[in-house]
């Protein structure tokens, strides 16, 4: 949330969602980590934009979603590199939500607005009857009669001669008039790549809406000017960020020898983030197999209580790695062990598991019948019911397979290879994924924010 010294007014609409902070406060308080000033989201270097508040280290988005409600034009044209953090933001699959005058100060700021427009908007008169297209669009949906509310910026209209950038952007204008003339409520993809009706993981997403401040009196369908926060919040759900095809898919392989005949054992763990959005503060876990002892792991591994830990940090689109751990093995006989790699989506905690591996210790005849045994795990983080499954490789058999539900995310199962949606199987061994809501906040706090770096916070003062 932009601290554009109109953040009372998306504090609002939030808390009447009952979507709290990343630190789970309802209040949004301007101390907020979320909370982002001009500076803060403009960034220390004015030609690096992906060094202000939206991005991790590495510039990778640590949000899906960043809104602003009434940041003035002026103030734009001051800080021309929050605009421009903005922009860079948005060629991740995220989204961008602007109200009244804020829609100006992004999107006609030269040269780095124009996110829907060539170039950018007019003042326009607010409508008193409306024409709505692209009805049937869950973006689009409204319960009873809708009523713009007044401001500095209540519409927009397009200079003379000027189209948008897609032509499917207009959701609500004034009746009898053609689109780009007063319009109120507006959405697309960065640039226009792709249709707005359309899913899209190239680009993010901008929704513009007229009108200073609507209301969030219940019941909406009898409170016409509670319909702009309607509006706004669908805007939140529909960003690609959260969709089942917008989060994160982490990949988990483990290897580790079927047979020694030495007490010394090794493990090879591989994991990658293949999905189009980061995961963040991502940390590999491995339990000591039971009756072994810890002896040293790569990459700064730390053994803790029963368990060895690498902190990953973000882990962002494409990323990945691998590190090993050796154990002194105790009593001759078979040994399993899988591993687990954790991280956050927003609110939410997810969990992806490795294939398990089985070493037999001593001579015989090993299980897997071959020197190594390996089988990789795919999980697929997704923000509503589903699945996911993948195959390919080496295997002894381990396997793994999940189904998330309606409130957290879903899972995938796995034997190695790329995930891909859909109903999967349930099978006796494994799983490829779990995923659970820290605290019950709702079905809004599950899905909306794709929260901030864990390990890095910027605080400011009230």
């Amino acid at each position: 949330m932009m601290a554009d010294g109109n953040q009372k007014i998306a504090r609002k609409y939030m808390m009447a969602a009952k979507i709290p902070d990343s630190t789970l406060d309802y209040g949004w308080p301007d101390s907020s980590p979320d909370m982002l000033d001009p500076d803060e989201l403009a960034g220390p270097d004015d030609n690096v934009h992906h060094d202000g508040g939206l991005f991790d280290e590495d510039g990778d988005p640590i949000y899906c979603q960043f809104m602003s409600m009434h940041w003035g034009v002026g103030e734009a044209e001051k800080k021309p590199g929050a605009v421009a953090e903005v922009r860079e933001f948005l060629t991740h699959p995220t989204h961008f939500f602007a109200e009244c005058q804020a829609v100006n100060a992004f999107e006609n700021l030269d040269p780095h607005g124009y996110f829907l427009t060539q170039k950018g908007f007019l003042i326009g008169q607010g409508p008193k009857e409306y024409d709505f297209f692209q009805a049937d669009e869950p973006f689009n949906q409204l319960d009873g009669d809708f009523q713009s509310v007044g401001g500095s910026e209540p519409a927009y209209t397009l200079p003379m001669g000027e189209t948008y950038k897609a032509s499917d952007i207009v959701m609500i204008t004034e009746k009898g008039t053609p689109a780009g003339v007063n319009d109120v409520w507006m959405t697309g993809f960065l640039d226009g790549v792709c249709p707005a009706s359309k899913g899209c993981l190239t680009a993010g997403k901008v929704s513009y809406l007229g009108g200073h401040e609507y209301n969030t009196d219940l019941p909406i369908s009898q409170n016409p000017d509670s319909q702009g926060t309607r509006l706004f919040l669908n805007s939140l759900f529909e960003a690609p960020c959260a969709t089942v095809d917008g989060l994160p898919m982490i990949t988990l392989m483990k290897s580790a020898p079927a047979q020694v005949e030495q007490s010394d054992l090794t493990f090879t763990i591989d994991y990658k983030n293949e999905g189009p959005t980061p995961a963040l503060a991502a940390v590999l876990r491995d339990p000591l197999p039971l009756g072994s002892t810890f002896v040293e792991a790569s990459m700064g591994g730390v053994l803790e209580g029963d368990e060895v830990r690498w902190d990953l940090g973000n882990l962002g689109v494409g990323e990945g790695g691998q590190v090993t751990f050796t154990v002194q093995l105790g009593d001759m006989g078979q040994y399993a062990n899988v591993a687990s790699l954790d991280y956050h989506v927003g609110l939410n905690e997810f969990t992806a598991d490795s294939n398990e591996t089985l070493t037999l210790f001593g001579v015989g005849n090993s299980t897997g019948g071959s020197d190594s045994n390996t089988s990789g795990a795919t999980s697929a983080g997704t923000g509503a019911s589903g699945s996911g499954s993948a195959s390919g490789g080496e295997s002894t058999g381990a396997s793994a397979s999940g189904t998330g539900d309606a409130s957290t995310g879903a899972s995938a199962s796995a034997s190695g290879g790329s995930a891909t949606s859909g109903a999967g199987e349930n099978v006796e061994e494994g799983c490829g994924c779990r995923s659970g809501a820290r605290g019950e906040h709702g079905p809004f706090a599950v899905l909306v924010l794709a929260g901030p770096l864990l390990l890095r916070r910027r605080r400011r003062a009230s």
